[in-house]
């Protein structure tokens, strides 16, 4: 995995072309469009577009897939400069956050790491007055 974000690093223009872009689109349009087959579906969206401040469906596909055209190359860059890469650098710091009711007991499945860190978590908000 590192070695082929270095080498997308280096050789960006093998990797992302036009091409890919447009068929990485392609499938997403095709995705949601195939999604609207169901009548569930088509109230969740309904519902959905309103919920994100649209007059009708039809308005927040437009505007989607307006902003979608729009991403590019340069868009792409920043993306994986800003996120991809940090994922396999091995000093960038990984954070996992386990969340769950403070009466809930932890399954058994839990890995010893991360009952410590729980309970760590837990110790510094009371420390903090958090609790």
């Amino acid at each position: 995995m590192r070695q082929l974000l270095q080498d997308m690093d280096i050789n960006w223009d093998k990797y992302v072309n036009d091409f890919e872009i447009s068929a990485a689109r392609s499938s997403i349009v095709y995705s949601d469009s195939s999604k609207m087959c169901t009548p569930i579906n088509i109230v969740d969206h309904c519902i959905s577009s309103n919920v994100y401040g649209f007059e009708s469906a039809s308005q927040y596909n437009r505007w989607r897939n307006v902003h979608f055209a729009a991403v590019g190359k340069k868009e792409l860059r920043q993306v994986f400069d800003k996120y991809v890469k940090s994922f396999a650098d091995p000093n960038y710091p990984l954070v996992t956050v386990l969340t769950s009711p403070s009466d809930v007991e932890l399954l058994p499945e839990i890995g010893e790491f991360e009952r410590k860190t729980l309970e760590s978590i837990r110790e510094q908000y009371k420390v903090a007055g958090m609790s």
